[in-house]
């Protein structure tokens, strides 16, 4: 049984299905607004104050990112990778986007592979995890959004 987290919107987005199974296998902490039922056996601690964030994060073993696999959800770039991933927490998440792909998040397109992804987070390099969100922080992403406006700005007028 492992320690899982979400700390986000909880929204008509989730997989409730799938936090379901979640909860028959492991301790399930979810925190944030909420506008949709959870099931019994999530241990919701409403949101968060930002500070708060970290120590709850650390109090799990695994980062979880429950969504539906829709036109909303599958271009978004979670932040919350990077806040997982700076306290050397692996994430597991139905999305398989950019920012998924970038980060090395273990992805689980159906149920039974998300499930199966959770039992492999123990064999992740918790340092490297912490070393990608270093290189993510927030300046490093404007430096790097920065220099690829300036190379398009270069090239129209060549």
């Amino acid at each position: 049984m492992k320690r899982l987290i979400y700390i986000g919107a909880i929204f008509d987005w989730m997989d409730i299905e799938l936090v379901e199974k979640l909860c028959e296998k492991h301790e399930v902490m979810m925190a944030g607004e909420k506008r949709i039922e959870l099931p019994a056996g999530v241990n919701y601690v409403g949101k968060l104050a930002v500070a708060d964030v970290p120590k709850f994060i650390a109090k799990n073993e695994v980062g979880i990112i429950p969504f539906l696999r829709n036109a909303l959800t599958l271009d978004i770039n979670n932040s919350k990778i990077y806040q997982f991933y700076a306290l050397g927490l692996p994430v597991v998440s139905t999305l398989d986007n950019h920012a998924s792909r970038d980060a090395e998040v273990l992805t689980g397109n159906n149920h039974k592979s998300f499930l199966a992804n959770i039992e492999k987070t123990d064999k992740i390099n918790r340092e490297t995890l912490v070393e990608i969100a270093r290189q993510n922080d927030w300046q490093k992403q404007a430096d790097r959004f920065a220099q690829e406006l300036l190379n398009l700005s270069k090239n129209r007028l060549a």
